[in-house]
């Protein structure tokens, strides 16, 4: 998560600010004018870090990839092909680094980041033989996963 903008952060005031207190007019430090607001990343953060644009909520990817050594190692990204690509190049996750090369076993996208998450943790839960049962296609298990983890949806 991006902080705000020095000037967009909230001060410590028993009453909320007006345009002349707290905020400089809407003009932040990085010489960007901003509506005077108490939320929102500056437009340098999000055009650096997401170029094509901010980040729809709901494109996150959940996804188990298959180590050299055979173990199976679970995921989320916003990006699945850009991820894979730091994980071969050995920029990925701890655990994937001396297990080289790493393939995609099973992906699931279109999630919110939050549900993303939960299900991830979800994942990482199941037993080897579990995860090798989605890997291998079974869409009862993952209903069964999805509503132990999200409830009735």
């Amino acid at each position: 998560m991006h902080r705000p903008c020095r000037s967009l952060r909230p001060r410590q005031r028993s009453r909320p600010p007006t345009t002349t207190q707290g905020y400089a007019q809407g003009i932040s430090h990085c010489g960007l004018t901003h509506t005077p607001v108490r939320h929102g990343p500056c437009e340098e953060r999000v055009a650096k870090h997401y170029p094509e644009g901010r980040v729809s909520a709901a494109h996150w990817t959940i996804y188990l990839l298959r180590c050299a050594d055979d173990s199976l190692y679970a995921g989320i990204t916003s990006d699945l092909p850009a991820r894979l690509a730091a994980h071969n190049a050995g920029r990925g996750a701890k655990y994937t680094r001396g297990r080289l090369p790493v393939t995609v076993a099973w992906s699931r996208g279109r999630q919110p980041p939050t549900v993303a998450r939960r299900l991830e943790y979800a994942l990482k839960q199941l037993s080897r033989a579990d995860k090798l049962r989605l890997v291998d296609g079974d869409a009862a298990l993952w209903r069964r996963v999805r509503r132990d983890t999200l409830g009735a949806t």
